[in-house]
């Protein structure tokens, strides 16, 4: 059987530094422009759901879907790929599921143990892009295909190495993909990262990255490159104390993040008035995943 094998090549364009100065803007809040935008898009993706959960399945419809569960229960449904392997050290650390918006193509974005990013077209079973720059395990991975005409799908990887990046990747064409920008965290490494869905296109997008150092920080990323626009600092219960991110999660609607501790907490922060809307307790352990 032959392998394909993930040999792209690493993006060779510098990555554009990313702005940092804490003294142009209070980061403890969300910019006026970029707060707009996300409840902007909140608003329309809230009422989008609400009419969905509104509709009612015809009996036809009630029985389909119980027919296509009862088939993935037997696993007749079930499909395997071999999309590659690498020769690299072995380990795939975490991945995600995006979709062409015309609902024609599925692609699987994966990070792992060789500190690289792997875009795979699942319909067609072809390895799209592999994403190099990393200095560390690839442990969070997000994404999204945009409907701009463009043609393009923006990844965004934390690693062990303390950055966040952002990779315009091409779905068309013969074109490299590209790195747009790094970030380096405040003090820990991303353990979750996601494009939020306000995002327009690889030139105006918002990127959240949450970090072991407790903080989920709102980068913008525009044709100049990564901006920080806001840090959200978690608090321990003691006064001055600090807590551990080992994970993070991202409401569909955009305007709810929530993030998981390493002593077994799930910290609700509200993304419009950028402050914690209540705190979940129930692990015994650190939720690394949700």
């Amino acid at each position: 059987e032959e392998e394909a094998m993930a040999t792209e090549e690493e993006p060779d364009v510098p990555a554009k530094k990313a702005k940092t100065d804490e003294d142009e803007s209070d980061l403890t809040k969300i910019p006026a422009a970029e707060l707009s935008a996300m409840s902007s898009t909140w608003k329309k993706l809230s009422k989008g759901r609400k009419s969905i959960a509104k509709l009612k399945r015809s009996g036809e419809e009630t029985a389909n879907n119980e027919a296509l569960l009862a088939k993935l229960a037997e696993g007749a449904n079930e499909k395997k790929v071999n999309l590659g392997k690498s020769s690299a050290k072995a380990g795939v650390l975490c991945m995600t599921s995006l979709k062409s918006n015309d609902g024609t193509a599925e692609y699987t974005v994966t990070g792992g143990h060789d500190r690289t990013a792997i875009v795979y077209n699942v319909t067609s079973g072809q390895i799209v892009a592999t994403l190099g720059g990393a200095g560390g395990d690839v442990t969070s991975v997000h994404g999204m295909v945009f409907d701009d005409g463009s043609g393009m799908m923006l990844v965004v990887t934390g690693s062990a190495d303390g950055f966040a990046r952002a990779y315009a990747v091409p779905l068309v064409g013969d074109d490299e993909p590209t790195l747009l920008g790094e970030a380096e965290s405040n003090g820990g490494a991303p353990v979750n990262v996601t494009v939020h869905p306000s995002s327009l296109g690889v030139g105006d997008a918002r990127i959240l990255v949450a970090s072991s150092d407790g903080t989920v920080e709102l980068w913008k990323l525009s044709a100049e490159g990564l901006k920080l626009s806001t840090r959200l600092e978690s608090k321990g219960e003691e006064e001055g104390g600090s807590v551990k991110l080992s994970s993070g999660c991202m409401h569909p609607d955009g305007l709810i993040y929530i993030s998981g501790t390493s002593d077994g907490q799930l910290i609700v922060w509200d993304l419009k008035t950028q402050a914690v809307a209540g705190t979940l307790k129930g692990h015994d352990g650190n939720p690394i995943d949700f």
